[in-house]
Order: structure tokens, then sequence, then C-alpha cells
């Protein structure tokens, strides 16, 4: 391969979730369309056939490279702050041998104008991250070990904010858009991430069945969902419960299997499924819940929605743009009890959601992104050619 063009930036190819999809689609879009040589600086190695497996993407082998960050075990599910911070000053000390520089995971100070897409902003005071419910999950429980390791990780990271706030910048929501514009005083441009609407939905027989897609790591509260089965069970006991994701931290899995057990009525855990049998779970399930309280998007909510699986999603964040349907919103816990009450007494309103989604589907098309990141791109080219960088 050539000499790269661009250095891209992005911690994790293991497991593919939504960040991980808008990542892949970019650097498709800079080899492909662009013709550029892209280096992917990431914690994981660039295994293009695991890649295939999980997300269907063939990238091209010829015009990508990659440099793999390694790190001892423990750093896998702990020290998030330290491992962006370790990221950042590699990205960093990288920059002058790269014509462009892009981060696809959020906030990054190359010491040079980049373009980054920013899934939830990760490097602003601890306040404004509280406020909008986007802290660090605490590594210690001593406020002075706090202090201390985020002190040594900023002093790793080595970070000018006033390089970050000159970055081109594009946000996966108008949520999260909003947040930069007040945590950053920056404005930038909304680019959903999108679906692939042209996978075939054949055979979408139902079941009585409520679903969730999350990672299990204790940062995704997926707990929080045993307190909604069993005031569903309560009330609609044919109902089955199944949570299916990539197996991130075991001893909190454990936890999970130990308070299922506990139940007297089943609850599935479905860990570190392949692509197609969770379109499986999708297609066979009427409703699905995300519990989560200010999400910044949830690409798990719209696959939900391309297979007629009714997302049940909080009232609050990203969440609200992908299903601006009042009947499928809720703020407390019981709310979700009547919501899917209410439909199951109502199965004419079941179709009419469905539908409904369906439409506001369209504008998170995988042609609607590689229009609009594209016209970002060029737009960031552009500047970077007028500034002489």
């Amino acid at each position: 391969m050539a000499n790269p063009d661009v250095l891209l930036v992005h911690p994790q190819f293991d497991n593919i979730g939504g960040a991980e999809r808008v990542s892949l689609k970019v650097i498709k879009i800079l080899t492909d369309y662009y013709n550029l040589n892209v280096h992917v600086l990431s914690f994981s190695k660039i295994d293009f056939d695991s890649i295939s497996r999980q997300s269907n993407f063939q990238l091209n082998k010829n015009k990508i490279s990659y440099e793999q960050i390694l790190l001892p075990e423990i750093f896998k599910s702990k020290f998030f702050r330290f491992r962006i911070a370790i990221l950042h000053r590699k990205a960093k000390k990288l920059n002058s041998n790269f014509k462009y520089l892009v981060s696809t995971y959020n906030e990054l100070d190359f010491k040079g104008f980049a373009f980054q897409y920013i899934h939830h902003p990760i490097l602003a005071e601890e306040s404004l991250l509280i406020k909008y419910n986007l802290a660090y999950q605490k590594t210690f429980k001593s406020e002075l070990l706090t202090k201390l390791y985020k002190s040594i990780s900023d002093n790793i990271a080595s970070r000018d904010f006033t390089n970050i706030k000159k970055n081109y910048s594009v946000s996966n929501s108008i949520f999260i858009s909003n947040i930069v514009q007040d945590i950053y005083n920056k404005k930038t441009a909304v680019v959903y991430p999108s679906l692939p609407l042209y996978k075939p939905r054949n055979n979408l027989t139902k079941k009585k069945q409520v679903l969730t897609i999350s990672r299990f790591a204790r940062n995704k509260n997926v707990h929080v969902l045993l307190s909604i089965f069993d005031r569903l069970n309560e009330k609609l006991p044919d109902v089955n419960f199944v949570i299916a994701g990539y197996l991130e931290d075991e001893s909190y899995f454990q936890f999970l299997e130990s308070e299922c057990k506990k139940r007297d009525y089943k609850i599935e855990l479905k860990p570190n499924l392949v692509s197609h049998e969770i379109e499986v779970l999708y297609k066979e399930s009427k409703y699905y819940i995300n519990p989560k309280k200010y999400e910044h998007f949830g690409i798990a909510v719209l696959e939900s929605m391309y297979h007629e699986c009714l997302p049940i999603v909080h009232k609050s964040g990203g969440s609200l743009e992908l299903v601006p349907f009042t009947q499928l919103q809720f703020e407390h816990q019981e709310n979700v009890v009547e919501i899917i009450e209410n439909i199951e007494n109502n199965q004419s309103l079941y179709a009419q959601l469905s539908t409904k989604l369906k439409v506001n589907l369209e504008k998170f098309s995988e042609d609607v992104f590689e229009i609009q990141i594209k016209e970002h791109l060029e737009s960031y080219f552009k500047l970077k050619k007028m500034n002489g960088q």
C-alpha cells in the first residue's frame, strides 16, 4: 500500500456497535469514493473477516493499514479515561505523517485541524457531563484517587481544547449537537447514523416477546430492565423476555444471571450472538425496550423499528428523534406496562405505529448518511486546503 493519506482514530472494532458502523462507513467512503489510503489507530487489530461477519461490510484491504495499541487485559473493562488518554497521545504523535486527520469517536486534539464525529462528548468538565448523564462510571470510590486518576490521564493526553473547538465537527443527533453547543460553545452539523434498509424482512411472525439488545456492561444499566420485566410479568404473564448483546463485563453478567434465577418466570440472557441470530430475535419479537435515560442515539432502536418490533424508549435524549411518538415513550417504569397493555388491547394501534415508524426510518437510510457525510468531508478537505494545513 502507498503511504497513507488519512489517520483515522477509533478505539475498538472487536464488537461492532453503532459507533463502529459509523466508523466503518467513513473508512469505506474514504477508500472507495475518495480513493484515499487510510491508517487506523485503535486498541483492536483490524480483523476484516470478523468485521464482515458482524456487519456485512466488505472493506478494501489494499487501502487500509492499522496500528494496534496493546494494553494489559485489565484496561479492556476498566480505566476508560486512561485508555482514551493513551489513544489521544499516540494520535497526536502521528499527526504530522498524514494529510487528513479523522476521529470517528468523539473529540480529539490531534494538534492539527481534524474532522471529528461526536457520538457523545467525553472531555468536558465533570459537572457538565453529569448534567447530561454522560459522566464516566467511577473507577475509584475514593475522591482523592479519582482526582489523581483524572490528573494523570489528562497529563498523558496533554490536550489543548482550543484545537478541539477548531476541528470540523459533526454530531450524531440534535440532542448531542445541543450538548456540544452548551459545553464547547460550538455549533455542529447533525448526520444521523444509518441502517441498511434493503435487507429482506420476510416471515415476520411475531411472538408476544419483549427484547433488549445491549452490551452486558454496568454503564448500560441492563439490570434496570429486571424490575420492568417484573411489572410486565405480573400484568401479562404470557410475555417472553430476552436480553442479548456483547459480553463486556463477566462479573456483571454473572450478577444478572443470579438475579434472573431469583425470578419465578424466565428471562433469557443471550451473550455474544452473531448478526443473523440477533436479526431473528428482532423478527420474532413484538416489543423492544431501551431503558436508558438520555440515550445519545441508539442504533438498536432503529434495527427494531426496521423489523416491526415496536421500540419503547425513555422520554429523553436522542431516542425521541428516532421514536417521536408519545404512545411509545415512557417516563416511569410503570408507563412501560401501560404502553404494552394499551397496544395489546388495540392491535390496530400496533399496525398504525409500525407504519409511522417505517416512514420515519427513511431519514436514517445509508444513502442519506453517505450523501451528508460526503458533503461534510468535502467541506473539511476544502478548509484544510484553504488553511494550508
